[in-house]
């Protein structure tokens, strides 16, 4: 679920040009574009990639999605009563490389378990 530094940072150039074009904005004037986002109800690139995972990882979890996803996501459980369980977050696997960081797989359960209920 990443994209390039290269390529965010240009997709999110073309959204600020958007916002001066609907607020007639001079391209040279001191604003905040973040204000004009925000009277738009405009999210972020960085928000919007945030909550299609995890409107990926509700499908997988409501059995809504292929196998081939749901079959990375298992919540955590214990042979005793824990916070986790009664949060219903997911486990996390162990990726030692940066690359396996990167991966859906790690990404995503790490999304679900930081989201704000």
């Amino acid at each position: 679920m990443s994209c390039s530094k290269y390529n965010r940072i240009r997709i999110e150039a073309i959204q600020n040009r958007c916002i001066r074009l609907i607020f007639n904005i001079n391209r040279y004037d001191q604003v905040s574009i973040t204000e004009y986002r925000e009277k738009l109800e405009w999210k972020t690139l960085e928000e919007r990639r945030n909550d299609f995972m995890l409107t990926v990882i509700s499908k997988c979890l409501k059995g809504n999605a292929p196998d081939y996803l749901s079959a990375n996501f298992n919540f955590i459980s214990s042979r005793y009563n824990t916070r986790a369980e009664s949060a219903k977050k997911l486990l996390v696997p162990y990726r030692k490389t940066s690359n396996g960081q990167k991966s859906f797989s790690f990404i995503a359960p790490k999304a679900w378990n930081e989201r704000i209920v």
